[in-house]
């Protein structure tokens, strides 16, 4: 029996950063839904395994947007990304979510962040 695809939603306002990061999970048999924002997350949130959030999107911050999933859909796995190091985050925020990712993202990272994800 074929394995479940994962549904991974990817909020990232950058659209080379989204491009880059969505050709790497296609590598990880996940169905990818991509949002530049995330003010309409709620839509998509229908059966979504794994959230990666990028820290600096604008309207709401991905640290807002974690603890909002985390409190609604404790069971999904939250990733913050960003370009600064993850020191930079409230270590509140770092408690809830499951990983963090830095930029530039590569093929190594990525195996290893859903490796730590499923």
């Amino acid at each position: 029996m074929e394995e479940k695809k994962k549904r991974v939603l990817i909020i990232e306002d950058d659209s080379l950063t989204l491009l880059v990061l969505k050709n790497l999970i296609l590598n990880q048999n996940c169905e990818i839904i991509a949002l530049n924002d995330g003010r309409k997350y709620k839509e998509e949130m229908i059966d979504i395994d794994a959230v990666i959030l990028d820290c600096g999107l604008p309207f709401v911050s991905g640290e807002e947007l974690a603890k909002e999933i985390k409190t609604t859909s404790p069971s999904t796995k939250v990733v913050l990304t960003s370009v600064s190091s993850k020191e930079n985050i409230k270590p509140k925020v770092m408690n809830l979510v499951d990983g963090f990712i830095g930029k530039p993202y590569n093929t190594e990272k990525i195996e290893q962040l859903f490796k730590l994800l499923f």
